[in-house]
């Protein structure tokens, strides 16, 4: 079950070498072995020198002692000691330091990226520029005869410019930062994992729009402002209201977009005495579209920030596309652009972990919790030669509590190292090795509680008889912790089967 390969035989030829740290099991064996034969031998010279039992005697206590000094034994205070320092919180309040330590720093580093991304909008000629996007500079003529730009006359003390009828992709240059924000997590792998969790969710959403604004086009296209026309009722000013002929609204949020004297007749916000066939067809289909989209993302195995990206960018887009006074679908759709902002800031989610190198990692942390692990583990298995002592199965069950902590926290850095190599390369070796590694700790922690429990059913007599094996039971602990121990070695850490 170690993994380790047999010796070679002659004339045979073998592919794969013996596994990393087969070596050191080997050594436990042979000494194993070692200590059986002496012990035999000593058992044998005993009965051949019946009448000197002092002698026999002093030979079995300096063999067993040769023993105890190789499997480097605690003692029982020093093992008490290490326990209680697992089991006070001790290791759990210096990891939580070393974790507050690290999330500051990727706190800085985001703060620092997201004043960099917030620049274009501090800087007023730079947002300028990208607010009137593929329009600055166009004389009147041309500017004209462009769809999606706006010849604006001169004012007092200014020329005349040509700016864009929307604001471009500064409009959207706000999600881009919330995105960018909302894909930060407390290291490299989890940043990945949320970043392809929101583009996978924001692309959903953006394809669903497509089927309603291209692929139904000739039904829907443009939306509700394609078919707009000047609300009866406006405002006094300069603000123009409009309401959408196959959606006729009773109110924008603002303002009253029908007569007052017929309210009565609103369901739902819709203007019912204005809603033809054709508009009740349209609604219909919107309506099961949008009711179709919440099923679909609610009932597939979606992962819940995936979810929580489609729903909110598909409720936005919805809002958008009925709103009359809006044409974010007329044209070049808004999907278009808030799709590459959103790419934009997944890419720099990603490049903020990886300039100037590649830092604050899932993997690195797994291994530290690792190297614990085994600490910790290690020291459950070499606490048993002492489980009728009920003090040390106190200590050892507050222990073995805050060990399971560890393990979890280990598993879970594990999963999010997967995102940070794509299963490829030397680092996915390491996550397997490491992976190994974690199911050995947890089979040798699943025994200590039953252990503990057959412990406490121990009667006075039963504890006696077992005191009489006690370095017996010392050595076995021992060698079963030397070979936890030598997983964590760095022959054994060069191997995939270590573990």
């Amino acid at each position: 079950s170690c993994g380790c390969s047999r010796r070679p035989r002659p004339g045979v030829q073998h592919s794969h070498a013996p596994a990393a740290g087969c070596g050191a099991r080997r050594m436990l064996v042979r000494e194993i072995t070692r200590d059986t034969r002496d012990e035999a031998r000593h058992s044998h010279f005993s009965r051949l020198s019946r009448g000197s039992g002092m002698q026999a005697t002093s030979t079995a206590v300096s063999s067993m002692t040769s023993r105890l000094q190789r499997a480097n034994v605690r003692s029982v205070s020093s093992t008490l000691s290490a326990l209680a320092d697992h089991s006070r919180g001790r290791r759990l309040a210096a990891r939580s330091k070393r974790v507050f330590i690290r999330n500051c720093q990727i706190s800085f580093m985001v703060a620092g990226w997201t004043l960099l991304l917030a620049l274009p909008v501090m800087i007023w000629p730079l947002g300028d520029w990208m607010w009137n996007f593929g329009c600055t500079g166009l004389a009147v003529g041309p500017c004209n005869e462009d769809p999606h730009c706006l010849w604006q006359p001169p004012w007092i003390g200014r020329r005349g410019d040509c700016v864009a009828r929307k604001s471009g992709y500064l409009r959207l240059w706000g999600t881009m930062i919330l995105q960018f924000t909302f894909s930060m997590y407390a290291n490299y792998g989890t940043t990945v994992k949320f970043t392809v969790q929101g583009l996978f969710g924001t692309a959903f959403a953006c394809l669903n729009m497509a089927i309603l604004n291209e692929v139904l086009g000739f039904v829907l296209g443009g939306g509700a402002h394609r078919s707009k026309h000047p609300a009866p009722e406006q405002p006094g000013g300069y603000e123009e209201l409009f309401n959408s002929g196959w959606l006729p609204l009773c109110t924008d949020g603002l303002y009253v977009l029908v007569d007052k004297t017929k309210l009565d007749w609103c369901f739902m916000n819709i203007f019912l005495p204005d809603l033809t066939w054709e508009g009740s067809a349209k609604v219909f289909l919107v309506w099961i579209d949008f009711i179709a989209f919440v099923v679909v993302c609610l009932t597939v195995g979606f992962d819940n920030n995936t979810r929580m990206f489609a729903l909110s960018t598909h409720v936005y887009f919805m809002m958008s596309f009925v709103d009359p006074s809006q044409d974010d679908f007329e044209g070049t759709p808004i999907t278009v652009q808030y799709m590459a902002m959103i790419l934009f800031a997944s890419a720099a989610a990603i490049v903020c972990f990886r300039c100037p190198h590649r830092r604050f990692c899932a993997l690195d942390t797994a291994e530290e919790l690792g190297h614990e692990g085994i600490d910790a583990v290690g020291l459950l298995v070499e606490s048993l030669n002492r489980v009728g002592d009920g003090l040390m199965r106190q200590k050892a069950a507050s222990a073995l509590a805050e060990t399971r902590v560890v393990l979890d926290d280990l598993e879970e850095h594990l999963f999010a190292s997967w995102f940070e190599d794509l299963g490829a390369g030397e680092t996915a070796r390491t996550r397997r090795r490491l992976r190994k590694l974690s199911a050995c700790l947890r089979d040798a922690m699943a025994h200590i509680p039953n252990a503990h429990h057959a412990a406490d059913a121990l009667s006075h007599a039963d504890l006696v008889a077992l005191d009489a094996h006690q370095l017996h039971l010392q050595v076995a602990c021992a060698a079963a912790r030397n070979v936890l121990d030598a997983c964590d070695r760095p022959e054994a850490r060069g191997g995939a089967n270590a573990a």
